[in-house]
């Protein structure tokens, strides 16, 4: 997108633009860097380079043209296609308050992040297709249930590019959430066979799966939410933030709230009846959505 304004560039011999961009790079970086005689541990110093002759150029572009490059950087810092780091810890806490260095936020109420770990699978996350749909309901007992259920669909093939998917693949929930099953592509695992780590203000539970091109896979998580979840929807409200792993482009958005107290207000969602809540969408940036609860008796 920055391409786009700022035109062409060539280094290291190599011409890039906004057309050929992707393709050109991710080939050096594989394949043509060999070629030229460049040492593998050097084979990513062109992304250092072009980014240094970006910036050069940026600070010379003209004033009257700064209003739509702005919209255009502010639009990839939101959907996390741009991260910010700053030596200076002042800039580097604004960054971070303001969501724009890639942190795993700090949030009340429910959560949901996908977190991808491309395995040698070359740069086949260019060609996946991923749809969350997040289910949730409260069971006779009081508890709240939760099932996350993704679909990778690997629409590539076996080329210098793209391969079978290979993730290790980590979902992070409200700290304190109890696993009960994973499934990967049919296989079941106990929660004993499956990574759980508590960080970041988070629990994540991680597992490991492939998808052969031109095949899809499902992966479901089966928890429990922690108490906190159980308190905050006795008292009213339902609050649920899903956050967008930096780099991603989108991904299809399902959520199918079920609660045993009637819904009063949505805040934008859609009720298919008075306890349960609905919404399709593409996500594209980190979300929150809000639930409010009749609780007069």
């Amino acid at each position: 997108q920055l391409l786009g304004f700022l035109g062409e560039f060539e280094v290291g011999g190599l011409k890039f633009n906004q057309q050929n961009f992707w393709e050109q790079l991710q080939y050096q970086v594989e394949f043509g860097y060999y070629k030229q005689g460049i040492e593998a541990s050097d084979r990513k110093d062109i992304i250092g380079d072009l980014s240094r002759e970006m910036i050069k150029r940026l600070y010379s572009y003209p004033v009257s043209e700064w209003p739509a490059l702005i919209d255009t950087i502010s639009k990839s810092i939101k959907e996390k296609h741009i991260l910010i780091y700053f030596f200076d810890p002042i800039a580097q806490s604004v960054a971070v308050q303001n969501g724009w260095a890639g942190q795993v936020k700090t949030n009340v109420g429910d959560y949901v992040m996908l977190v991808d770990a491309n395995l040698a699978a070359l740069k086949t996350d260019s060609v996946m297709a991923r749809t969350l749909q997040y289910n949730l309901h409260e069971n006779k007992d009081g508890a709240v249930l939760a099932e996350t259920k993704v679909n990778y669909q690997n629409l590539g093939t076996f080329s210098w590019k793209t391969t079978r998917y290979r993730s290790y693949t980590r979902l992070y929930v409200p700290e304190g959430s109890k696993l009960i099953s994973v499934e990967a592509g049919g296989k079941t695992y106990k929660p004993e066979d499956i990574d759980t780590v508590n960080e970041f203000g988070k629990t994540s539970f991680a597992v490991f799966f492939e998808v052969e091109p031109q095949t899809s896979k499902e992966v479901i998580w089966k928890y429990q939410l922690p108490n906190s979840i159980v308190e905050q929807i006795k008292n009213g409200e339902y609050q649920l933030m899903i956050q967008k792993q930096p780099g991603i482009e989108k991904m299809n958005l399902q959520l199918n709230l079920n609660f045993s107290t009637e819904v009063k207000d949505l805040g934008g969602l859609i009720s298919k009846n008075k306890q349960e809540v609905n919404q399709a969408s593409v996500l594209r940036q980190d979300e929150e959505y809000s639930v409010w609860f009749n609780t007069k008796k």
